[in-house]
Protein backbone atom coordinates (compact mmCIF):
# COMPACT_ATOMS: atom_id res chain seq x y z
CA UNK A 1 0.00 0.00 0.00
CA UNK A 2 2.81 2.41 0.92
CA UNK A 3 4.82 1.56 -2.21
CA UNK A 4 1.70 1.87 -4.38
CA UNK A 5 1.05 5.36 -2.98
CA UNK A 6 4.70 6.32 -3.60
CA UNK A 7 4.50 5.11 -7.22
CA UNK A 8 1.28 7.10 -7.77
CA UNK A 9 2.92 10.21 -6.34
CA UNK A 10 5.89 9.84 -8.71
CA UNK A 11 3.56 9.35 -11.70
CA UNK A 12 1.60 12.50 -10.76
CA UNK A 13 4.84 14.46 -10.67
CA UNK A 14 5.57 13.32 -14.22
CA UNK A 15 8.85 11.65 -13.31
CA UNK A 16 10.21 8.47 -14.83
CA UNK A 17 10.19 5.61 -12.36
CA UNK A 18 13.65 5.25 -10.81
CA UNK A 19 15.28 1.88 -10.05
CA UNK A 20 15.16 2.70 -6.32
CA UNK A 21 12.36 4.80 -4.87
CA UNK A 22 13.59 7.88 -2.99
CA UNK A 23 12.67 8.14 0.66
CA UNK A 24 10.80 11.44 0.30
CA UNK A 25 7.94 9.94 -1.76
CA UNK A 26 6.84 7.63 1.03
CA UNK A 27 5.25 10.48 3.06
CA UNK A 28 5.86 8.79 6.38
CA UNK A 29 5.74 10.77 9.58
CA UNK A 30 9.18 11.68 10.91
CA UNK A 31 10.33 9.67 13.89
CA UNK A 32 11.35 11.25 17.12
CA UNK A 33 15.13 11.74 17.02
CA UNK A 34 15.80 12.30 20.72
CA UNK A 35 17.82 9.17 21.52
CA UNK A 36 18.29 7.89 18.02
CA UNK A 37 21.50 7.51 16.06
CA UNK A 38 20.93 7.38 12.30
CA UNK A 39 23.67 5.26 10.82
CA UNK A 40 22.54 6.03 7.25
CA UNK A 41 22.96 9.80 7.74
CA UNK A 42 26.30 9.34 9.43
CA UNK A 43 27.67 7.16 6.60
CA UNK A 44 25.41 7.54 3.51
CA UNK A 45 27.63 5.32 1.34
CA UNK A 46 27.04 2.49 3.82
CA UNK A 47 23.37 2.41 2.80
CA UNK A 48 24.24 1.69 -0.83
CA UNK A 49 26.80 -0.89 0.21
CA UNK A 50 24.31 -2.65 2.48
CA UNK A 51 21.75 -2.79 -0.34
CA UNK A 52 24.18 -4.30 -2.85
CA UNK A 53 22.97 -7.68 -4.15
CA UNK A 54 26.52 -9.03 -4.47
CA UNK A 55 27.03 -8.54 -0.74
CA UNK A 56 23.96 -10.45 0.32
CA UNK A 57 24.09 -13.16 -2.31
CA UNK A 58 27.83 -13.70 -1.98
CA UNK A 59 28.22 -13.26 1.76
CA UNK A 60 25.04 -14.87 2.98
CA UNK A 61 24.51 -17.66 0.53
CA UNK A 62 28.17 -18.24 -0.18
CA UNK A 63 29.71 -17.89 3.26
CA UNK A 64 27.12 -18.17 6.02
CA UNK A 65 25.53 -21.38 4.73
CA UNK A 66 28.92 -23.11 4.46
CA UNK A 67 30.07 -21.87 7.86
CA UNK A 68 26.87 -23.32 9.31
CA UNK A 69 27.52 -26.69 7.65
CA UNK A 70 31.16 -26.73 8.80
CA UNK A 71 30.18 -25.76 12.36
CA UNK A 72 27.69 -28.63 12.52
CA UNK A 73 30.22 -31.10 11.13
CA UNK A 74 32.75 -29.91 13.72
CA UNK A 75 30.18 -30.38 16.48
CA UNK A 76 29.24 -33.88 15.26
CA UNK A 77 32.65 -35.24 14.32
CA UNK A 78 34.98 -33.34 16.66
CA UNK A 79 35.79 -34.04 20.30
CA UNK A 80 32.65 -34.03 22.43
CA UNK A 81 34.00 -32.34 25.56
CA UNK A 82 33.95 -28.52 25.65
CA UNK A 83 37.63 -28.16 26.60
CA UNK A 84 38.69 -29.76 23.29
CA UNK A 85 35.95 -28.64 20.88
CA UNK A 86 36.26 -25.04 19.72
CA UNK A 87 32.93 -25.18 17.89
CA UNK A 88 31.11 -25.87 21.15
CA UNK A 89 32.85 -22.89 22.76
CA UNK A 90 32.01 -20.75 19.71
CA UNK A 91 28.38 -21.87 19.80
CA UNK A 92 27.72 -21.53 23.53
CA UNK A 93 30.18 -18.89 24.73
CA UNK A 94 30.18 -16.51 21.76
CA UNK A 95 27.18 -16.93 19.47
CA UNK A 96 24.29 -16.77 21.95
CA UNK A 97 25.80 -13.96 24.07
CA UNK A 98 26.60 -11.95 20.92
CA UNK A 99 22.97 -12.20 19.87
CA UNK A 100 21.83 -10.77 23.20
CA UNK A 101 24.50 -8.07 23.33
CA UNK A 102 24.42 -7.23 19.63
CA UNK A 103 20.68 -6.77 19.24
CA UNK A 104 20.51 -3.39 21.06
CA UNK A 105 23.46 -2.15 18.98
CA UNK A 106 22.65 -3.38 15.48
CA UNK A 107 19.01 -4.44 15.79
CA UNK A 108 17.80 -6.91 13.22
CA UNK A 109 21.01 -6.66 11.20
CA UNK A 110 22.09 -9.77 13.13
CA UNK A 111 19.15 -11.63 11.59
CA UNK A 112 20.55 -11.06 8.12
CA UNK A 113 23.62 -13.11 9.05
CA UNK A 114 21.62 -15.84 10.76
CA UNK A 115 21.96 -19.23 9.09
CA UNK A 116 18.30 -19.99 9.87
CA UNK A 117 17.14 -17.22 7.53
CA UNK A 118 19.73 -18.10 4.90
CA UNK A 119 18.80 -21.79 4.80
CA UNK A 120 15.09 -20.91 4.76
CA UNK A 121 15.67 -18.62 1.78
CA UNK A 122 17.70 -21.30 -0.03
CA UNK A 123 14.90 -23.81 0.59
CA UNK A 124 12.28 -21.40 -0.78
CA UNK A 125 14.35 -20.77 -3.90
CA UNK A 126 14.78 -24.50 -4.49
CA UNK A 127 11.06 -25.12 -3.93
CA UNK A 128 10.12 -22.44 -6.46
CA UNK A 129 12.52 -23.90 -9.04
CA UNK A 130 10.85 -27.29 -8.56
CA UNK A 131 7.46 -25.66 -9.13
CA UNK A 132 6.17 -25.86 -5.56
CA UNK A 133 4.53 -22.72 -4.24
CA UNK A 134 4.51 -22.61 -0.43
CA UNK A 135 1.38 -21.38 1.28
CA UNK A 136 1.31 -17.82 2.51
CA UNK A 137 1.88 -17.20 6.20
CA UNK A 138 -1.51 -16.90 7.94
CA UNK A 139 -2.55 -13.33 8.61
CA UNK A 140 -4.78 -12.09 11.34
CA UNK A 141 -4.65 -13.01 14.97
CA UNK A 142 -1.39 -14.99 15.04
CA UNK A 143 -0.82 -14.09 18.70
CA UNK A 144 -3.51 -16.56 19.70
CA UNK A 145 -1.53 -19.56 18.48
CA UNK A 146 1.99 -18.31 17.58
CA UNK A 147 2.98 -16.81 20.94
CA UNK A 148 2.14 -19.94 22.97
CA UNK A 149 3.84 -22.11 20.33
CA UNK A 150 7.05 -20.05 20.50
CA UNK A 151 6.97 -20.00 24.31
CA UNK A 152 6.51 -23.79 24.37
CA UNK A 153 9.42 -24.23 21.95
CA UNK A 154 11.66 -22.06 24.09
CA UNK A 155 10.61 -23.99 27.22
CA UNK A 156 11.40 -27.30 25.49
CA UNK A 157 14.84 -26.04 24.44
CA UNK A 158 15.55 -24.86 28.01
CA UNK A 159 14.37 -28.18 29.40
CA UNK A 160 16.47 -30.11 26.89
CA UNK A 161 19.48 -27.99 27.82
CA UNK A 162 19.14 -28.81 31.52
CA UNK A 163 18.22 -32.49 31.22
CA UNK A 164 20.72 -33.53 28.53
CA UNK A 165 23.74 -31.48 29.65
CA UNK A 166 23.74 -29.64 26.33
CA UNK A 167 26.63 -27.35 27.22
CA UNK A 168 28.97 -30.32 27.62
CA UNK A 169 27.94 -32.39 24.59
CA UNK A 170 28.86 -31.11 21.16
CA UNK A 171 26.63 -33.34 19.02
CA UNK A 172 23.56 -32.40 21.09
CA UNK A 173 24.34 -28.73 20.46
CA UNK A 174 24.43 -29.51 16.75
CA UNK A 175 21.05 -31.27 17.10
CA UNK A 176 19.67 -28.10 18.69
CA UNK A 177 20.98 -25.96 15.83
CA UNK A 178 19.57 -28.34 13.23
CA UNK A 179 16.21 -28.55 15.03
CA UNK A 180 15.86 -24.76 15.22
CA UNK A 181 16.92 -24.50 11.58
CA UNK A 182 14.36 -27.12 10.54
CA UNK A 183 11.65 -25.20 12.40
CA UNK A 184 12.67 -21.94 10.73
CA UNK A 185 12.78 -23.54 7.28
CA UNK A 186 9.40 -25.26 7.70
CA UNK A 187 7.73 -22.10 8.98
Amino acid sequence: MLINRALQQLCRQGQDLPAVLPDDVFCTAPRQQRYRFDLWRWKPQLREWMRAPWLWNGLLFGLVSWVFVLLNLWLWLGPQDPSHNGALTLFLAWWWPLILLGFPLVGRLWCSFCPFMVLGEITQRLARRLGWQPQRWPRGDCDVWASPLLAAGFALISLWDRLCNLQNTAWLSSCLLLLITAGAVIC
